[in-house]
């Protein structure tokens, strides 16, 4: 086997080295804004449903936070989601909510990369969390949901001080390079 040349040697080790480090970010959603985290594997996404997540009006929390669409319908969703991805040593999602719903009926649901983890009803203000995220690429949808009568409270939910830690930072490009150069490397080797 041939040794591997220096320059491709080090943009591995930047590579690992990249994706070793532990990042956390802490989205307060300051001026009615989602930060974009630059740096981090972060992507909040409008999730669908009939009306997209605001900047709060309901003062459902105290000071700047986002929340469910406004003037929702019977029957109708609003979900936000947030993709991270989480590095080898996991990591955590928590965060604070208020809730103005009818109890029992609508609903604040939480779901990870599909599965409902959490659901929420009534007229509350409460925290999340800290829950375990596994390494790897998950989605997180904060959904709110009417069911087909009745409209109480505020009819949404907020939510603030969004904290995830464990982010896996994105790989520098020295350390995209190396990967290239690697698989270079094993296609030669393996003609």
């Amino acid at each position: 086997m041939k040794p591997m040349p220096l320059f491709a040697a080090m943009a591995t080790a930047s590579l690992f080295a990249s994706t070793a480090a532990a990042d956390s970010i802490v989205e307060t959603f300051d001026g009615g804004t989602i930060n974009t985290h630059n740096g981090t594997t972060v992507v909040w996404a409008d999730g669908g449903g009939t009306l997209p997540w605001a900047p709060g009006v309901s003062g459902l929390l105290p000071g700047d936070h986002y929340e469910s669409g406004q003037d929702l319908d019977h029957g109708q969703t609003s979900t936000l989601n947030l993709t991270v991805m989480i590095g080898p040593s996991g990591g955590t999602l928590e965060f604070d909510y208020g809730l103005g719903s009818e109890p029992g009926f609508d609903f604040f649901r939480l779901f990870l990369d599909g599965p409902q983890i959490f659901a929420d009803s009534g007229t509350t203000t409460s925290s999340f969390g800290p829950f375990a995220l596994t390494p790897g690429t998950h989605v997180i949808s904060f959904q709110y949901e009417k069911d087909q009568s009745v409209s109480s409270g505020a009819d949404a939910v907020a939510i603030d001080n969004v904290v995830v830690t464990g982010l896996a930072p994105e790989p520098t490009s020295l350390a995209m390079l190396g990967l290239g150069g690697l698989a270079v490397m094993r296609r030669r080797r393996a003609n």
